[in-house]
């Protein structure tokens, strides 16, 4: 092996401990446990935070809306956010909270 094939062997040796792109490959889809695998970093409150109202109901369009899933079946919202175990879900509008689940 000449000394270019090496140099490439160690740079990919430390590429799949640290390298971001390599974690994303290896990883592939999104988890609740990527802070483990991830770099992460706090970011601190606002001194005043914006205050959020709440829509005292679903609006129309949530609860009539569907959503195709990679096969082409289209499921309520509701549904495809328990089928995919989805675990936060949040529109929001002109500061406010118009769907949370």
């Amino acid at each position: 092996m000449n000394l270019t094939k090496h140099i490439a062997a160690i740079a990919a040796i430390g590429c799949i401990q640290g390298c971001t792109l390599t974690k994303t490959l290896i990883h592939n889809f999104a988890s609740l446990d990527d802070h483990r695998i991830f770099a992460d970093r706090t970011v601190a409150r606002a001194e005043e935070p914006s205050p959020l109202r709440t829509l005292n109901r679903v609006p129309r369009f949530i609860a009539d809306l569907k959503v195709p899933d990679e096969t082409g079946k289209s499921w309520q919202l509701v549904d495809y956010l328990d089928d995919t175990r989805t675990a936060a879900f949040i529109v929001m509008r002109d500061d406010r909270i118009v769907y949370e689940r």
